[in-house]
């Protein structure tokens, strides 16, 4: 395991500048999703199908596709 792992800082979101800027982060990632996140075994990429995850507060939009991986 790796001793590099840091939490983010807290965001003071009582701040106008520091909600703004959280905005735009989560305005950028809307305009990617949905992520596609295939599967890699042994450094080969596979698929990135057969998992969906969508967002539990709208669970009609999807957020992500995983490739799933089998034996």
């Amino acid at each position: 395991m790796s001793d590099s792992f840091q939490n983010e800082p807290i965001l003071e979101l009582r701040r106008a500048p520091v909600r703004e800027s959280l905005s735009a982060a989560l305005r950028e990632l809307d305009a990617r999703l949905p992520l596609d996140a295939p599967a890699v075994i042994g450094g080969a990429r596979g698929d990135a199908s057969g998992l969906d995850s969508t967002d539990p507060g709208d669970p009609e939009r999807l957020v992500a596709r995983a490739g799933r991986a089998a034996r």
